[in-house]
């Protein structure tokens, strides 16, 4: 299983209980999140990444479209892995800050990152606050 794939299914199996996680696979609108999670009639819509090198990497329609959404009140977030140090780190549009990286937009580990030593945070509330 890809690192990805790993931090998606973690994602699902914290959330099993109390929200519906979707994954989401779209070949027609470019720059869509990864998964849309749905709690009490609360949406949020999540790109999963996994850090490399220390950097989290997204599309420049992947940022688009989360500033966009946001822009029309809509929550969505980044969740980030670093599988070396098991770390999570989360951002939330519109707060995310970006630099060009190539044909990419690096995301800058700036104040408006939460790092996430352990997996003894509460998800939920990220994700829903």
């Amino acid at each position: 299983m890809k690192d990805e794939q790993k931090l998606n299914a973690w994602i699902r199996e914290q959330l099993r209980t109390t929200c519906d996680v979707v994954r989401i696979e779209n070949t027609i609108s470019s720059g869509m999140p990864d998964l849309n999670i749905c709690r009490q009639g609360h949406e949020v819509w999540v790109e999963s990444k996994v850090m490399v090198l220390g950097r989290v990497l997204l599309r420049k329609e992947q940022f688009a479209w989360g500033v966009r959404r946001s822009a029309h009140g809509g929550h969505v977030r980044i969740l980030a892995w670093h599988p070396a140090a098991n770390t999570l780190f989360g951002w939330r549009y519109p707060l995310v800050g970006v630099r060009e990286h190539g044909e990419y937009l690096q995301v800058t580990n700036d104040h408006h990152a939460y790092g996430f030593c352990d997996k003894s945070f509460n998800l939920k509330t990220f994700l829903f606050t």
